[in-house]
């Protein structure tokens, strides 16, 4: 089977603290920006105009995202939430019916 999942098993933390490290910094960027471009024009209308831009970068990239996701990778991005594990290959079809499988919440048992 071929490996759908770029980043190896025992490198998962150190990607997702790069990626959360990737966000902090365009969020602390983010209000430089803005001030900057509400100084140079004197008005919020740029600013509109790199948030409405980027909005239509992100959902560019979404649709993109899925369409690759259901060619490609068993719309993985479809199932719900706690179906899918980190594997170096995609689960088989039997490991991925018993994630799908509806189990009976007592409140207390999160696995």
């Amino acid at each position: 089977k071929k490996n759908y999942f770029k980043v190896q098993e025992n490198r998962i933390g150190t990607a997702f603290g790069l990626m959360s490290a990737l966000q902090n910094f365009g969020l602390c960027m983010m209000p430089l920006i803005v001030g900057q471009l509400r100084q140079t024009s004197g008005s919020y209308t740029s600013s509109c105009v790199v948030f409405a831009t980027l909005c239509a970068i992100s959902c560019i990239t979404a649709l993109v995202l899925i369409r690759v996701d259901s060619s490609r990778m068993q719309s993985v991005l479809q199932l719900p939430s706690g179906a899918v594990r980190c594997y170096a290959h995609p689960p088989d079809e039997d490991e991925q019916e018993a994630f799908l499988r509806p189990r009976e919440f007592t409140g207390r048992d999160f696995s």
